[in-house]
């Protein structure tokens, strides 16, 4: 309401002021929670590159709002989705709602009874707008995404060329959340800048790398280097990654089978060994990890989720009734969402068995943050879950903080701990909040090095201390933020002991092998690796049957009470885990 307020009374006075030389005005209806109709001023479309340094967020930043469509035809498992989503979004962010309805009168009006009728008392924070889409449910794909100018100097958004037949949705709720959000829109849309592209086919660390699939190729009639060139100019991109695309995912979009966790930390799908996309995303891993690193310079670190069989038990290669392709459908728990310090992860078995564990390992990894399943049966038919149904907007004056995290430091020397952060009023004050062996936090303040960077030294510690601490800092302008963004309840945790860990953190799949495979009394897991890590057995359908703390890798796991049937094998190291099948039968 008070944005909606002082753009309107801007209007009035005649003070609001564009980033580019105005254009021909055009107008279109905002309505808001009370259904006010306001008229803002579109805003300019340039299709020519910035003229500045230009940053794409991550997704893991700060957001201001977050964005959804809802067509009265929706059907109703779409519109459930739908309505989850805004229920938790609300209360993190705003949530723009752009609603259509072709045959209906008062769209909006019947867009707040349908959420009525879904369980809606009230409708704070929620932002109506009404225009055609086209039916139109995948906004991750046409939505607008925000990019930033100097890094955090100004917000901006781009969109890209969406198929012709949809060209009507990419247009109107581009410039429509552009117009919103009062940014100027740069798109992808005029020769010899003219690329297609879908929202769902990046990852992007906010620091200049992303990752797609060679989907892109087929989607334009640019060579990679035209590609790479026009992404740089209008997105950042010094480092775009593009893997094989998947012979069983439709739409060969990653974020179906891949998110980034920060800007380490990649979470992958994985399927038993040898099905559906599993050789593929195998290939496509050590392919990443044997060519790129961070832009830290380091290996990724690379966790693995089960890519559960469908209702039916079937997957994505194989003849089933999901859709009306005649194949399994592609269920997957990396097509999640972030919302601040809430995380929305797809379910499909009604938050039991396989998404319990997938429920589970979302908590393990990213500890402090709110997460939430959110069932997606109903949608994952047409290849798109949470992920796919939202877009995000970031702050228009984001406060960043950049940091790679400690992994170990040495018994007796001092523990230096160095970060980035910016914002555009500059910092003012930034401090180090740790604690030792669990004990109560305590801070000490970080001093400035140079420019955006910063500093503190920690005291030395003996081997076998385990240290927690995450990062605070406050901009002139009073703004304050942590990073984790959760503070204490997800602080980046270590231990003192000197070791180099970042062979274990390249670990993938291919390097253990559980044998004998299949068996019936016992099995071992066999690797070059020396560190002992926490193995736990589950049923396929995500109940827990036994865990060990440490594993020695030499010893035989008992497995002579368990009846026949197939087993996940979890080997969790603290930066890493892995699943492998395991087949019991007589």
């Amino acid at each position: 309401m008070k944005q909606l307020f002082i753009i309107f009374w801007g209007l009035i006075f005649g003070v609001t002021t564009l980033a580019q030389p105005p254009v021909k005005s055009s107008y279109i209806s905002i309505f808001n929670s009370d259904n006010d109709d306001l008229f803002l001023p579109k805003q300019d479309i340039i299709t020519e590159p910035p003229s500045f340094s230009v940053r794409s967020m991550a997704e893991w930043e700060e957001l201001e709002a977050i964005a959804v469509t809802w067509d009265l035809d929706y059907s109703y498992g779409k519109k459930k989705v739908i309505a989850d989503i805004i229920s938790y979004a609300k209360e993190e962010v705003q949530v723009l709602i752009f609603c259509s309805g072709k045959s209906f009168s008062n769209v909006v009006g019947r867009v707040k009874l349908d959420l009525q009728d879904l369980g809606f008392s009230d409708f704070n924070n929620l932002i109506f707008n009404e225009i055609d889409f086209d039916e139109r449910v995948w906004i991750r794909d046409f939505g607008a995404h925000t990019i930033y100018k100097n890094d955090v100097e100004s917000r901006f958004l781009i969109d890209w060329l969406y198929p012709s037949q949809f060209e009507n949705a990419d247009e109107k709720v581009s410039s429509s959340m552009s117009s919103f959000y009062q940014t100027d829109l740069f798109a992808t849309t005029t020769a010899p800048y003219d690329l297609r592209f879908d929202g769902g086919n990046l990852l992007t660390d906010g620091l200049g790398m992303a990752i797609t699939s060679s989907h892109i190729y087929d989607d334009n009639i640019y060579d990679e280097s035209t590609i790479d060139s026009i992404m740089k100019e209008f997105l950042g991109f010094e480092n775009f990654i593009k893997l094989q695309k998947l012979p069983y995912d439709e739409i060969h979009h990653v974020d179906m089978h891949m998110r980034l966790l920060d800007e380490e930390t990649i979470l992958v799908g994985e399927f038993p060994e040898g099905v559906a996309d599993g050789p593929q995303i195998e290939e496509n891993l050590d392919y990443l990890l044997s060519n790129f690193k961070t832009s830290f310079g380091t290996d990724f670190k690379i966790h693995r989720i089960p890519m559960p069989a469908d209702k039916n038990g079937q997957y994505a290669n194989e003849n089933g009734s999901c859709s009306n392709l005649g194949t399994g459908c592609y269920y997957t728990y990396t097509n999640a969402f972030f919302i601040n310090e809430l995380i929305l992860v797809p379910t499909y078995f009604d938050g039991k068995d396989m998404d319990e564990v997938a429920l589970n390992y979302w908590q393990e990894l990213m500890p402090g943050y709110k997460i939430v399943g959110i069932n997606c049966s109903d949608i994952i038919k047409e290849f798109g879950a949470i992920h796919c149904v939202t877009k995000e907007i970031g702050v228009a004056e984001p406060l960043r903080i950049i940091h790679k995290k400690l992994e170990t430091s040495c018994e007796n020397e001092p523990i230096k701990i160095e970060a980035r952060l910016q914002h555009k009023s500059d910092i003012k004050a930034a401090q180090i909040f740790f604690s030792v062996n669990g004990a109560s936090f305590q801070s000490v303040d970080m001093n400035r090095k140079i420019s955006d960077n910063w500093e503190v030294e920690l005291p030395a510690f003996s081997v076998g201390t385990k240290i927690s601490y995450y990062i605070n800092a406050t901009a002139n302008n009073g703004k304050t933020i942590n990073r984790p963004m959760v503070g204490e309840r997800g602080a980046w945790k270590f231990e003192v002991d000197c070791t180099s860990v970042s062979t274990q953190n390249r670990f993938s799949s291919n390097e253990f092998e559980v044998y004998p495979n299949p068996t019936k009394e016992s099995f071992q897991i066999k690797t070059n690796l020396t560190s002992k890590p926490r193995v736990s057995i589950f049923d396929y359908s995500g109940k827990a049957i036994r865990s060990l703390t440490e594993y020695d890798f030499q010893s035989k796991i008992n497995t002579s009470n368990l009846s026949n049937g197939i087993y996940l094998v979890k080997i969790d190291f603290d930066e890493n885990s892995i699943y492998k099948k395991l087949i019991i039968n007589d």
